[in-house]
């Protein structure tokens, strides 16, 4: 796979899990906003974490790519989703 696509991609599949650990598996997504600055190459172990972060009905979610190898970091942003206004989250304890 083509380096730049790759960390462009993971920050995706981590910030959708981080987004449903706080949502109960279902948030739009509204806002998206990312930096690549690195491309993966060859041989490279790729890295993706994130954090979420909720505040009401929105989820905010950073995120970074990295080198496993060398600690680069390759790409980092934030997503934001929005719950559905009857979503509640009554098993979740702030």
């Amino acid at each position: 796979m083509q380096g730049g696509y790759l960390i462009g991609v993971l920050p995706n599949f981590a910030g959708v899990y981080a987004a449903m650990t706080l949502s109960n598996g279902h948030a739009l997504l509204i806002e998206a906003q990312g930096s690549i600055r690195n491309p993966a190459v060859m041989g490279e172990r790729i890295v993706a974490k994130a954090s979420a972060v909720r505040d009401g009905r929105a989820i905010t979610v950073t995120w970074q790519v990295e080198s496993a190898d060398t600690g680069t970091l390759k790409s980092s942003g934030t997503f934001v989703y929005r719950l559905k206004k009857s979503e509640t989250l009554d098993w979740l304890v702030v």
